[in-house]
């Protein structure tokens, strides 16, 4: 089975072992995206965005899958009330071009300095 066909089962199905294997991927992305939050202090926010991430859109933006990632986000002992008042999450619509867009704006910054 694909990572695509669980999520679809996940969502669409609503099969409770795949469901399972969502919020597991959630807490993971959760705890990876606060550690390296603590390490690169992204105080403008958090972007999600990608394949995996537009899949589960519906689950993230859910009051469990919330909850599920702002919890794995923030479980930083001390730090947790710093992570929460300090990095905002967003998801990104996948149908915004964050590559392309980025590197128009690089572009533009190369002329930008040459001028």
């Amino acid at each position: 089975m694909r990572s695509k066909d669980i999520i679809d089962y996940a969502m669409n199905e609503n099969d409770p072992l795949c469901m399972k294997v969502v919020t597991k991927f959630t807490e993971v992305l959760g705890v990876e995206c606060g550690n390296f939050a603590l390490l690169t202090l992204p105080y403008a926010g958090i972007y999600l965005l990608g394949g995996v991430v537009n899949g589960i859109e519906k689950y993230l933006k859910s009051k469990e899958g919330s909850q599920v990632l702002m919890t794995a986000i923030c479980n930083k002992g001390r730090l947790k009330e710093f992570c929460q008042k300090s990095f905002p999450v967003f998801i990104i619509n996948s149908g915004i071009e964050v590559g392309i867009r980025g590197a128009i704006e690089k572009a533009k910054r190369e002329v930008m300095k040459k001028n």
